[in-house]
């Protein structure tokens, strides 16, 4: 982010929903891969979960602030 936003700064509206963006991305990831994780639990599972453990506050600090 830091090389990103060297060219642009986030919005306050983009802060506030990437941590969103970066779930929906791995969701949309589930779907075009669908066939690579069979049953309850799968990898992209692991990244939602370690994301809702992290916390939104928390992402934003350590990835944007």
């Amino acid at each position: 982010m830091s090389a990103y936003q060297e060219h642009r700064r986030l919005t306050s509206v983009e802060r506030r929903y990437l941590f969103d963006v970066h779930k929906l991305s791995i969701l949309i990831d589930c779907l075009w891969f669908y066939e690579r994780g069979s049953g309850d639990h799968f990898y992209e599972r692991d990244k939602i979960e370690w994301l809702d453990s992290l916390g939104r506050d928390a992402y934003r600090e350590a990835v944007v602030e």
